[in-house]
């Protein structure tokens, strides 16, 4: 009996192997897990713990906003970024190397601009809090998040 599975799945995750014409996992699916397991996860855990620690206190109220605009995302989303720049720098050259060039690219702007604004972000806490958009810094950082997850993930499934 043969299982029809849908292209969105074999596209990212299963590959048909010739010899059986069963479904097996690509590797790429297991990098990308393990990538996505130690180094996203576990780079968003201090939030995370962070986010339950006011959940479960009375005195401390609980927004998205509260947790994000001291800018520690723009922290996890370096970091991120960081790691897919070193995943694919160490991977060898293939025909997909000017995506890498261009991802590698794009992960390194992400480091910088994050690391720029956690520190300007940092200062403009210290220094005049009136000025500090709360919103704004979560929308920064909420989005650069996501580019860095993104690209993140196509680095890794990029690397040898």
């Amino acid at each position: 009996m043969r299982v029809e599975v849908k292209w969105v799945c074999t596209c990212f995750v299963l590959a048909p192997a010739p010899e059986t014409g069963l479904y097996r996992v690509k590797p790429a699916s297991v990098k990308l897990l393990k990538w996505v397991v130690f180094s996203v996860a576990l780079a968003v855990a201090p939030l995370l713990l962070n986010a339950l620690r006011c959940i479960t206190r009375k005195d401390i109220a609980f927004t998205l906003t509260g947790l994000l605009e001291r800018g520690e995302l723009l922290l996890v989303s370096a970091a991120i970024a960081a790691s897919a720049v070193g995943d694919l720098a160490t991977s060898g050259i293939t025909t997909a190397q000017k995506s890498k060039i261009v991802l590698g690219g794009i992960a390194s702007g992400i480091i910088l601009l994050s690391s720029w604004l956690f520190a300007d972000i940092s200062v403009g806490w210290q220094v005049n809090t009136e000025q500090m958009s709360s919103d704004g810094i979560t929308l920064i950082s909420c989005w650069l998040f996501a580019a860095a997850v993104v690209t993140g993930a196509c680095c890794t499934a990029l690397s040898d």
